[in-house]
């Protein structure tokens, strides 16, 4: 059987959970359900093409486009003997025709039967807005001291130690900018290539142009000058090329646009939008683009919602930050499951089963960048915010690589960058890899030092104000080697020729950073004793079994005494299950422990059998009057499984679990009273109408970390919700991403919904049996939400997605005794945000209409055929839709298409 029988209505969404059959289901529903003039997007079997370096360019083009052009030619010559049938324009990076269908003459079944098509989707049409990734707010610069000095993010990648010391601006190497446009007349933009596509990706004969400005300040940020005083462009020498894309289509106006990119040797491709709900049709075009040598740079997009085309693995995805390193709006992204979150047998084998968003870290807050003379700006420059200035950044670092090594491919730019990256604060203060800085902030000249190599020695010796030695400090070049020193202070590290700047860090002492010329010695002296300190030494467990032992290793300094403190918490383990040594001798918590002004500080944890729940502990440090401290993670104590028996709070078992974790329901029923909890949602969101009912939300369970919730073997527990009905109530809230809940029944009569899931991402809802709220399932701002094998009443809607609630997927579930089985509604923003599913194998039991949808919402499945998408939103929201789309700019992820953000005033 042909791989594409197997393939869902729409593929992405099908993915691993079940797929339904039949050649007639290689077409989009919708396409199937739509009449008239329909566009269509064809695709071919073949796959992605093998990696490959920059130099070996037109051969991967050559390859692509010859694939193509042999793929595609029956359907092109069955097209032209086809009345009510034409061919728009073909794509070769990803191996696709888009045509036009005539429904009153043909239908894209015919297409669907002919060898070689593997699938056939719809276009991005009047479903998808481009998004800048919000940006924000601008502040205008009417006079920048002319110092020639460069902006905060420069400095912050050491961009100018690149230029200095490797004796390279970007010369050789280029940089492309899809965006809005872009100013070529701004005297910091060097335009070297332009190209305007339209919604069929066809190219549009123009002049260089940007109505919005945006195109402009990105393409400034990756290789501009320094007219405003300040050199604002990470690789003013690099050559720049600028396409702007049709923003009613972004799937084929943007493959048109990066087809162009790569054809013109582009080294890296900066991206600061959102694809929309086709991403997934779009991952075979970034991996071609990376496999002929052009590395696709995007954002990372807030703390919870995880936006595309930054979120691919194939991309080198980039977080900001600012000149502080303080994430933007609370964070730049986290970790992805790939099977849970994208679905879709479109991801390359060669993909992880976890990994992070951003790749790296770079500044995004108040970047000086340039505006165009418009309708908008009158030229010059501003000030802005957003994780749109991540990419432009890092995509003039890549130039900056490339220039040095013309051979290195997008995979090794990418490893390079994440291992010479470094996260702020102290050693193991953050995860390896973390939603906030990825591998870390990005650092120019210790990448290129990976490419270029050190080319010299540099030795010396670290004393402290007294003229003694220090042992065990660290030494680090900018280039990034880094040696510790003996006993006698001495250390050796490579640097590259030229000047180099060292900096020494060690506990107790205020870092030292110095500039050493060939020929000095790198000699390098503290000038300030301060108080005693402490950093970690090696990573805190999360989770440690009843009966184990656990070691926590700290470096100090200029310490006489350490104490342990047990932290503040209603989960504490009881202090009597818990036994101390310190440094090798018994301690008691609370109690000073004298060290000896040891450099190592050595804890020992025994926890007795039997105990459960949390450990939050701090040290302290002690030497005269001085003291330091330092506050620890809690530990999380509980066997694994967490059994949670008949007799025990249920709500109190998931705030002990450690994360990942199972908590198993030993029981057969728990009553538990609907209260109120700390809201999913940041801060931010409660200025704008939609989302400030939010606060006011109550729950009988809140699942808040990723954790599995079930049923423990042999039972077959029910949750009865109680409390008051009058607010937003709801049974089970599922607050965090990637958490699994099955085998469980919920009772919530009078609840807005049984479960809801609010602004989380890769949620299972498996096998479970949900009654008496007026919604079952109730979903706001989630990805890939699955709803599989469970059984569903409600008072009115069995499963209600709404609000960018995309990718979900309803299947083989029992909807009965309700209003309305499946209900899809984007009803906010001036125009509606997209909301869509994939529904099959369902079973509808006495409800009125099985799947009803408004607004914008998108429905494919067997179960969606016939089903009508698209009506208007209800009477009369027009004031609250017009407010929110005017004052939301992001909530944690939730984003404001880049042509209602106007309505919010200049950016």
């Amino acid at each position: 059987m042909d791989r594409r029988q197997f393939l869902s209505a729409t593929v992405g969404a099908a993915a691993t959970i079940g797929y339904v059959g039949t050649t007639e289901a290689a077409v989009d529903a919708e396409l199937q359900k739509q009449s008239g003039r329909v566009d269509g997007v064809v695709r071919f079997e073949g796959g992605s093409v093998e990696p490959t370096s920059g130099r070996e360019r037109e051969n991967v083009v050559r390859e692509l486009r010859e694939r193509a052009a042999t793929t595609q030619q029956e359907v092109v010559d069955f097209v032209d003997d086809s009345p009510g049938i034409e061919v728009r324009r073909q794509f070769w990076l990803a191996n696709a025709l888009l045509v036009t269908v005539d429904t009153d003459r043909a239908s894209f079944g015919d297409l669907a039967a002919l060898d070689g098509v593997d699938r056939i989707h719809r276009t991005s049409a009047e479903t998808s807005e481009r998004v800048t990734a919000p940006n924000e707010t601008a502040s205008a610069v009417s006079a920048v001291a002319q110092d020639r000095s460069v902006s905060y993010g420069l400095e912050m990648m050491h961009v100018p130690a690149v230029w200095e010391r490797f004796d390279t601006r970007g010369e050789g190497a280029t940089v492309a900018v899809i965006d809005t446009g872009v100013d070529a007349s701004h005297p910091d933009i060097d335009l070297d290539g332009w190209a305007e596509f339209d919604a069929e990706g066809n190219r549009v004969d123009s002049d260089p142009y940007d109505p919005d400005g945006h195109g402009t300040g990105m393409s400034s940020l990756a290789t501009g000058g320094d007219a405003s005083g300040t050199q604002i462009g990470v690789a003013p020498d690099a050559d720049l090329l600028v396409a702007t894309h049709d923003a009613e289509d972004f799937l084929t106006s943007a493959w048109a646009a990066l087809e162009w990119a790569v054809e013109n040797g582009a080294d890296a491709v900066s991206m600061s939008f959102d694809i929309g709900p086709l991403k997934h049709e779009a991952i075979e075009a970034v991996t071609n683009a990376s496999a002929a040598g052009t590395l696709v740079v995007s954002a990372g997009f807030g703390p919870e919602t995880f936006l595309s085309p930054g979120a691919m693995y194939a991309v080198l995805s980039g977080g900001a930050i600012d000149r502080e390193g303080v994430p933007y709006r609370g964070g730049n992204g986290g970790e992805i499951r790939t099977s849970r979150y994208w679905r879709s047998d479109l991801v390359p084998d060669d993909w992880p089963d976890r990994y992070t968003v951003p790749d790296v870290a770079t500044a995004g807050v108040q970047v000086l960048g340039a505006v165009p003379d418009n309708d908008q700006y009158d030229g010059g420059h501003a000030r802005k915010d957003g994780y749109s200035n991540a990419p432009p950044h890092l995509s003039g670092v890549v130039a900056l690589l490339r220039s040095l090594d013309e051979d290195l491919s997008p995979l090794e730019i990418k490893q390079i960058l994440q291992e010479t990256a470094e996260q702020p604060g102290e050693p193991y203060e953050h995860p390896e890899t973390n939603g906030d800085y990825g591998h870390g902030i990005a650092n120019a000249a210790a990448a290129a030092a990976e490419v270029a190599g050190r080319d010299r020695e540099l030795s010396g010796t670290v004393t402290d104000t007294e003229g003694e030695p220090v042992a065990g400090a660290t030494v680090r070049a900018v280039t990034g080697d880094t040696a510790q020193t003996d006993d006698a202070g001495q250390y050796t590290l490579s640097v590259a020729d030229g000047e180099a700047t060292i900096t020494a860090n060690a506990a107790g002492y205020e870092s030292v950073t110095e500039r050493v010329s060939p020929g000095d010695t790198g000699d390098l002296s503290f000038e300030t004793e301060i108080r005693p300190a402490i950093q970690r030494a090696s990573r805190v467990p999360g989770h440690v079994a009843p009966g184990e032992s656990v070691t926590l290793e700290f470096d100090v300094e200029h310490a006489e005494f350490a104490t342990i403190f047990g932290g503040d918490s209603p989960y504490l383990i009881e202090q009597s299950a818990l036994s101390v040594r310190i440094n090798g001798a018994p301690a008691t918590v609370g109690e000073p422990t004298n060290i000896a002004d040891a450099s190592t500080l050595r804890i020992e944890l025994a926890i007795e059998d039997g105990a459960r729940g949390l450990l939050p502990l701090s040290i302290g440090l002690a030497a005269g009057e001085a003291n330091a401290g330092i506050d620890l993670d809690p530990i999380h104590v509980h066997q694994q499984p967490l059994a949670v028996a008949a007799d025990e709070d249920v709500q109190r078992a998931i705030h002990v679990a450690a994360p990942e974790t199972t908590v198993a329901l030993a029981g057969d029923r728990w009553e538990i009273a609907a209260e109120g909890f700390d809201p999913p949602l940041p801060d931010p969101a409660y200025n704008n109408p939609v989302l400030q009912q939010t606060r006011d939300d109550k729950a009988g369970l809140v699942v808040e970390k990723p954790i599995t919730l079930t049923a423990a073997e042999g039972h077959d527990p029910t949750l009865v919700v109680t409390g008051d009905t009058g607010a937003r109530t709801f049974g089970v809230q599922i607050a965090t991403h990637f958490a699994t809940f099955e085998g469980i029944e919920v009772v919530a009569e009078g609840a807005t919904a049984a479960v809801s899931v609010i602004g989380s991402d890769g949620v299972h809802l498996q096998n479970i049996t949900l009654s008496g709220a007026t919604n079952g399932v109730y979903a706001q701002f989630t990805k890939s939400l699955v709803v599989s094998e469970c059984d569903v009443s409600a008072g009115d809607t069995a499963v209600a997605l709404r609000d960018l609630s995309v990718h979900g997927l309803v299947q083989n579930t029992t909807l009965r005794d309700a209003e309305r089985g499946v209900f899809l509604s984007g009803r906010v923003g001036e125009r509606l945000f997209d909301v869509d599913a994939t529904v099959s194998g369902n079973t509808f039991e006495n409800v009125a209409t099985d799947i009803d949808t408004e607004g914008t919402a998108r429905l494919t499945g067997e179960d969606a055929d016939g089903v009508q998408t698209g009506s208007e939103p209800p009477t009369g929201s027009n004031l609250d839709l017009l407010l929110y789309a005017a004052t939301a700019t992001a909530v944690g992820g939730l984003f404001v298409p880049y042509a209602r953000r106007r309505l919010g005033g200049k950016r």
